[in-house]
């Protein structure tokens, strides 16, 4: 779910920069700080992970970008390159967290042979990085079929001030939604940090003298 919100405010973020703050020829400057805010921010996820459980601190991380897309549309031509750059870092930091999820794809592993006896990431992964692409896939396709029904006009020079509004709602509040629901899914979620530490000690256990090897997760105690 959060993957499909997020390539929808992808998609729309270029039409947004060009036709609503006029900075196109930033978009490069922007997402390099974005990127880079988010990189300098994985170590303060992992400690929060470690320290309060992965599921709240993607839920955490989650919460960050709701706030952030839901006050994105307030950006406009009027803010300096200072002011926006600003409010790109901050939302970086909580992009940061979306590692989080790799992580708690992890336990599964460990809860899966607590319970066949077979360690089987090859299949896992192969399902989630399917599940990725297409929930991806699917933000484009919407976003591609949102374009004209918003207003958009391709190749006009400029965009009507409804339609300008139309795709920053797209752009921000539009994924928020997204990610509220993927909120919703991770509260739910049946492996906590408790949870996991007897899954591990189980399997410990099991495999005296063998190190655990759970590569996916080696950032995060």
């Amino acid at each position: 779910i959060a993957i499909c919100g997020s390539s929808i405010n992808q998609a729309f973020a270029l039409y947004v920069f060009r036709d609503a703050f006029g900075a196109s020829s930033r978009a490069g400057l922007v997402i390099g700080v974005y990127l880079l805010a988010a990189t300098v921010s994985f170590p303060f996820w992992a400690m929060a992970a470690a320290r309060f459980g992965k599921n709240l601190a993607f839920a955490v991380c989650l919460c960050w970008s709701v706030v952030g897309l839901s006050f994105s549309p307030m950006i406009d031509q009027s803010w300096t390159l200072g002011g926006v750059l600003a409010f790109i870092v901050v939302a970086g930091i909580g992009v940061g967290g979306y590692v989080l999820p790799l992580a708690i794809v992890a336990d599964v592993f460990d809860e899966d042979e607590l319970e066949s006896g077979k360690r089987r990431e090859g299949a896992f992964f192969g399902v989630w990085t399917l599940a990725m692409k297409l929930a991806g896939a699917a933000g484009i396709a919407i976003s591609g079929v949102l374009l004209p029904w918003l207003g958009y006009v391709p190749g006009a020079a400029e965009q009507s001030a409804d339609a300008i509004w139309k795709m920053k709602l797209a752009w921000g509040p539009l994924p928020a939604v997204f990610f509220v629901l993927t909120i919703l899914v991770v509260r739910r979620f049946p492996l906590t940090q408790q949870r996991v530490h007897e899954i591990q000690a189980e399997l410990a256990a099991r495999r005296p003298g063998v190190a655990r090897a759970s590569g996916a997760r080696s950032f995060i105690p």
